[in-house]
């Protein structure tokens, strides 16, 4: 995982390293995962079970991306508006089965944050 520091006032994260940032390319965990974290922090704060003291706490934090892409399932259909023939697509139909995983299954995860 990457490490970061919270600051002591709770609002405020800084990368400072972990065996996957530097895996990774640094300044990309640090431009993509610090305003995601950053932004996540008083949401996190309000967690209640349980209740997370961030404070001037080291995080490590698991930065993942990935893309998703949903075929589209094509269904032409003609239809005829003043006389003339158009062709429609319906997307609505489309389908996307994810695969199941066990990411963090050996630690103490406490908290997600997903980033759309």
């Amino acid at each position: 995982p990457s490490e970061f520091d919270v600051s002591p006032s709770g609002d405020k994260v800084t990368l400072v390293g972990g065996d996957r940032a530097h895996f990774l390319d640094t300044d990309l965990v640090d431009s993509v995962a610090t305003p995601v974290l950053s932004a996540a922090l008083p949401l996190l704060a309000k967690l209640k079970r349980p209740a997370l003291l961030l404070e001037g706490q080291r995080l490590q934090v698991v930065v993942k991306a990935q893309r998703i892409e949903v075929p589209a399932r094509r269904q032409q259909q003609k239809t005829i508006t003043n006389e003339t023939e158009h062709d429609s697509d319906d997307h609505s139909n489309s389908d996307y089965i994810g695969l199941w995983h066990v990411d963090g299954s050996d630690e103490r995860v406490v908290a997600v944050i997903l980033y759309y």
